[in-house]
């Protein structure tokens, strides 16, 4: 499949049908392109949620986070994912990166979002956040 928006079209009708193997079997496939640009990357993040395969979405985010390698808020995104799934070394490493991004951004830019104090009040990290190092 070649055209991005028919690609999803087909993948929602698929999912309208009932066939959501089929719809992530689209989704995988553009997923599996090696020229899949952030705005590919952050629709088919999305695709998954609400297909709720965490999985895939961990994924997506890796590749958009490498893609994007400085932008906290990628790096965010994919602790967030990794820290659903309990995976907390993962959630360290991309946390850690976010944190750096984020801090060197503050440093030239005040009023930017602060990752750090954000992380204390996102529920996603709940369930990790006893085992991160408090030095992050």
């Amino acid at each position: 499949i070649t055209n991005l928006e028919s690609a999803f079209e087909l993948a929602s009708t698929y999912l309208s049908a009932g066939r959501s193997n089929d719809a992530v079997a689209i989704l995988d496939a553009l997923l599996a392109k090696p020229d899949a640009d952030l705005r590919t990357l952050a629709s088919l993040a999305q695709a998954y949620q609400q297909l709720q395969r965490i999985d895939r979405i961990e994924t997506t985010l890796e590749r958009y986070a490498r893609l994007q390698p400085d932008s906290p808020e990628g790096w965010y995104q994919l602790a967030a994912v990794q820290a659903v799934q309990g995976k907390s070394s993962s959630t360290a490493s991309s946390l850690r990166k976010a944190f750096e991004l984020s801090d060197r951004r503050l440093a030239t830019n005040p009023a930017a979002a602060n990752l750090r104090t954000q992380v204390t009040a996102d529920p996603r990290f709940e369930f990790v956040r006893p085992s991160l190092d408090p030095k992050l």
